[in-house]
C-alpha cells in the first residue's frame, strides 16, 4: 500500500502467519516495522527503491527464512485491549 494506513491489518495478518512484509514508510505500516529486523519498508512513491528491495529478495531468498525468525508473535486481542484500556485510563487520570 503506498497509502495512509491507519492500522495495517493485512501487514499484520501476514506476519500473524509467519509472512515478512514489505510496506510502505507511510502511518502504521511504517510504525508497525520500526525497529524490527523482519521485513523492510520503502520511501511511498520512490518505485526504484521498492524494485531494489525485491530483486535484494531475489538475489538472497535466505533473507525471507532471517525476517521470518524475527517476526514477533501476534499480539493478543486481550493484550491489546488492556493496552487501550490503561492508555484511556492514564488520559482521564491527566483531566482530573
Amino acid at each position: 500500500s503506498v497509502g495512509l494506513e491507519s492500522f495495517g491489518i493485512v501487514a499484520r495478518e501476514a506476519m500473524a502467519a509467519g509472512l515478512p512484509v514489505i510496506a510502505s514508510r507511510r502511518g502504521a505500516l511504517e510504525e508497525l516495522l520500526r525497529g524490527g529486523d523482519f521485513g523492510a519498508t520503502y520511501p511511498p512513491e520512490n518505485y526504484e527503491e521498492l524494485r531494489a528491495l525485491v530483486e535484494r529478495v531475489i538475489n538472497s531468498p535466505s533473507l525471507i527464512d532471517a525476517w521470518r525468525s524475527k517476526i514477533p508473535s501476534p499480539e493478543t486481542s486481550e493484550r491489546h485491549a488492556a493496552r487501550i484500556e490503561t492508555m484511556y485510563r492514564e488520559v482521564i487520570g491527566l483531566r482530573r
